[in-house]
């Protein structure tokens, strides 16, 4: 019996120490490239940023799997699939700062929804639909915007 919780302790912890890793690394190499000098210091603290937000996260939805994954699945589907969509089907047609503010948009919309939305008819609705149509009406405008807009 011992064997085999310590088989699965490892597993678990070989995995939290993987993902870990590949955040830290993702945050400190390619979104921050050249933000820090040192950038093995700057991994190393992102390892355990990204690790305290991993605990904040388990602690606000005591530690059910499923919330976590409906809440964040909903904020990346709101947030990320209108604007990938329209960078792949339209390339080079939207900016930089237009993606990411699109995305931040979303995701304010989305948040202010779930957390205002309560005991209203608005509560029927899920906000990850309200920030996907805010997020495909603004990408819109700037698509007709650059299409219309040289004259």
């Amino acid at each position: 019996r011992g064997f085999f919780i310590a088989g699965i302790l490892c597993t678990i912890l070989s995995t939290l120490d993987s993902f870990l890793f590949i955040a830290s690394n993702t945050f400190a190499y390619d979104l921050l490239k050249n933000k820090f000098k040192n950038k093995l210091l700057a991994n190393q603290i992102f390892f355990f940023i990204i690790g305290g937000i991993s605990i904040l996260l388990a602690l606000f939805f005591d530690g059910s799997f499923k919330k976590i994954w409906y809440i964040l699945g909903s904020y990346m589907a709101a947030c990320l699939l209108a604007p990938m969509m329209a960078g792949y089907f339209f390339p080079k047609k939207i900016s930089d700062g237009q993606f990411a503010f699109s995305v931040w948009l979303s995701a304010i919309i989305v948040t202010g929804w779930n957390i205002f939305a309560h005991g209203t008819f608005g509560a029927k609705v899920d906000g990850f639909y309200i920030g996907l149509i805010v997020n495909i009406l603004f990408l819109g405008a700037v698509l007709l915007k650059g299409k219309y807009g040289k004259a």
